[in-house]
């Protein structure tokens, strides 16, 4: 798409065959879409409109510009500069709907007159002006137009045509500032019959019989014809037959693979493997390559902290440790310790007493209590602080910014200090929801609903949660419409809590202590659960398969990813392929 703007140099810097080109592309696209951009629904645009008399003050400048500069004037100018002036008058008070218009057919001689003598006299002027106000001017092609097809159909038998048209209002405020400069007056009359009324002509029938209704295309496959027998749903009527290619998925043509998908110059296997090393010239070549390397892992990373994993999490960079055991030997720990049959357990371990503990061992887990307490209270001492801190900053968009700085330091992602972290990220937003100036918007809803749905589906998964912290997330969960859901994830959550706590910081009170409602009822969502986690809420739904703990990652693999990590444990290669990319 070319724009042309601020003067002529833009079209006299290109060859006609370009503008042609250009004009022909219009052409056919406005054929295609006529009839149908009227009925497309457009939602209102809230902007404020310029002031009246600043708007009037700026056209009075540019035409008493004019008057005083009226030399060598195209042919109708004052006519054209009249119909520009009301049309730009009109934009502040017309509606964004009322503006979706289709392509006005004009008179070749008038469209010439405009692209060629009255557009290029104006917009200079135009500019400078704009400039020198500092002011923004709205244009709309369209309005301009279907004022001109007006003016020619009407202007020859109404004296007052424009008044007809926009109201007794705009045209006094155009006459007022044509009249404050004396500028010659318009003749509309000599203006319409100067080109052909074409506003009798029949309607095409694109547009008289509306827009055509979008249906399916036919579709046969030996292979799908049985499986979509049942389904049944109206196609289009039409000759497909075109120059488009046939869609029959190739059927009868056998599919050879001719090309190598990887690099036939070098091995994929790494040089411990089997495969080829690299052979850098001298030092500066390794050194070179290996910050390519390191530069194309940290894009890697960023980019893959943007997306989210099976469970709907955000993608983190976890290392993952050879074992030298396959996953069977890690969660069957006992086959281990269990005698053979043909073995006798030791007269110790057959009367059954008390097991006791050895004094080093014991005198280890002392260490790990302490060393455990010690980590706690530093924590507890570093959260008060960043709280103190948190609340001595002043608006919630500081808050949240500070707050998103302090999630990358370590302490923030460890053990009960990562649940109260993120407890206070959902008070945090809570509150920023509620303070919105129109907090029932549907757009400022499904903003933050999905924020906070995100938050509370991580924390039910967390493994130190309390009594205190299912309290706070039963009454989000209420609060937002979800109280349905509230018990199988209680359910799961409860056989892993940890001993009760209490909270840093007061969070917000969600429900009425008497009959439990929640105090803002806007936070409510307007459908059907199901509904709005399909609509909004699809990427961070939980999309494993067959996933179970497994000890050697901090996540829950699917069976796919333990088949990977046994392979990095016996050790074999893999290759993993999704969609057209692949890694080893």
């Amino acid at each position: 798409m070319l724009e042309e703007r601020f003067g002529l140099e833009t079209r006299e810097s290109f060859p006609a065959a370009l503008w042609n080109a250009a004009r022909d592309g219009e052409t056919e696209l406005e054929n295609k879409l006529r009839g149908q951009t009227s009925h497309v629904p457009l939602a209102p645009l809230h902007v404020t409109p310029p002031g009246l008399k600043e708007l009037d003050l700026l056209l009075k400048e540019v035409l008493d510009y004019l008057v005083m500069h009226q030399i060598d004037l195209p042919h109708l100018f004052w006519e054209l500069i009249s119909l520009f002036f009301l049309h730009i008058i009109i934009l502040p008070a017309l509606p964004v709907s009322e503006r979706v218009r289709p392509h006005e057919d004009l008179d070749e001689d008038l469209v010439a007159m405009l692209v060629g003598t009255f557009l290029p006299k104006i917009n200079p002027i135009m500019t400078s002006f704009i400039l020198k106000y500092n002011r923004f001017i709205d244009i709309d092609g369209r309005v301009f137009t279907r004022i001109l097809r007006y003016t020619i159909s009407h202007g020859h038998c109404q004296t007052n045509a424009l008044t007809e048209l926009v109201g007794p209002d705009i045209s006094s405020r155009l006459e007022t500032v044509w009249r404050s400069v004396n500028a010659p007056p318009p003749d509309f009359m000599k203006f319409s019959t100067s080109f052909p009324n074409r506003g009798d002509l029949e309607p095409s029938s694109t547009a008289s019989d509306g827009p055509k209704p979008f249906t399916l295309l036919p579709f046969h496959n030996r292979i799908f014809d049985e499986e979509l027998a049942d389904v049944h749903v109206k196609v289009s009527d039409e000759d497909q037959t075109s120059s488009s290619p046939c869609l029959e998925f190739c059927q009868g043509t056998p599919f050879t693979d001719t090309n190598h998908w990887h690099d036939n110059h070098r091995a994929i296997l790494p040089k411990h493997l089997g495969g080829e090393g690299w052979k850098d010239a001298d030092e500066l070549s390794r050194q070179l390559r290996l910050r390519r390397g390191q530069r194309f892992m940290v894009h890697m990373q960023r980019l893959s902290g943007s997306l989210t994993g099976a469970s709907g999490r955000e993608l983190q960079q976890t290392s993952i440790i050879s074992t030298g055991r396959k996953v069977s030997e890690i969660i069957d720990d006992s086959l281990i310790c269990k005698p053979r049959r043909d073995e006798k357990a030791p007269v110790n371990q057959q009367k059954k007493s008390k097991p006791v503990t050895p004094a080093r061992e014991r005198i280890r887990q002392e260490h790990a209590q302490e060393k455990k307490a010690k980590e706690d209270s530093s924590s507890q001492k570093w959260w008060l602080e960043q709280l103190r801190q948190l609340e001595m900053t002043g608006t919630y968009e500081n808050k949240m910014s500070r707050f998103r700085s302090l999630l990358r330091n370590p302490k923030a992602g460890s053990s009960w200090l990562s649940v109260e972290v993120r407890l206070y990220h959902l008070h945090l937003t809570i509150r920023q929801w509620i303070d919105e100036h129109d907090p029932e918007n549907a757009a400022i809803h499904d903003h933050y609903s999905v924020s906070i749905i995100r938050v509370v589906k991580e924390l039910y998964t967390s493994d130190f949660l309390t009594e205190t912290t299912l309290g706070i997330l039963a009454t989000v969960m209420i609060s937002l419409g979800f109280g349905y859901y509230i018990l199988p994830l209680e359910d799961d959550a409860s056989r892993k809590l940890q001993p009760d706590r209490v909270l840093a910081f007061g969070f917000i009170k969600l429900l009425k202590s008497k009959n439990h409602k929640p105090i803002y009822k806007f936070m409510a969502i307007k459908e059907d659960p199901v509904v709005w986690q399909l609509r909004v809420f699809g990427e961070y739904m939980d999309r494993s398969m067959d996933s179970a703990p497994d000890r050697r990652v901090s996540f829950q693999p699917d069976a796919w990813q333990r088949e990977v990590l046994d392979g990095l444990d016996e050790p074999k290669s893999s290759l993993l392929v999704v969609g057209e990319c692949f890694q080893v």
